[in-house]
């Protein structure tokens, strides 16, 4: 387990919120209005998609077409990175 260096990565962490996990296809970010950029790399650290992110309170991203398997959801917010999990059924 990794723990935040400072408030600020755990304010992040507590405000970006990824669902449903596990999914079938696609997820839902809910984020903080300084989210700029999301990347979804898979366990060998292969970038599956990158998406910058706009003003919206949410972000929608499909993996449907993606193997089954855990994939690692980078946040990059102006502040820091948080890094979450998500598995794809």
């Amino acid at each position: 387990t990794e723990w935040p260096d400072n408030i600020k990565t755990l304010t992040l962490h507590s405000e970006t919120a990824i669902y449903p996990n596990p999914t079938t296809g696609s997820f839902t970010i809910v984020k903080n209005g300084k989210l700029q950029r999301v990347v979804v790399t898979n366990m060998a650290g292969q970038v599956i998609t990158i998406k910058n992110v706009d003003k919206t309170t949410s972000l929608n991203i499909d993996l449907s077409d993606k193997a089954k398997g855990i994939y690692a959801v980078q946040c990059q917010y102006s502040e820091g990175t948080v890094t979450r999990k998500i598995t794809l059924q």
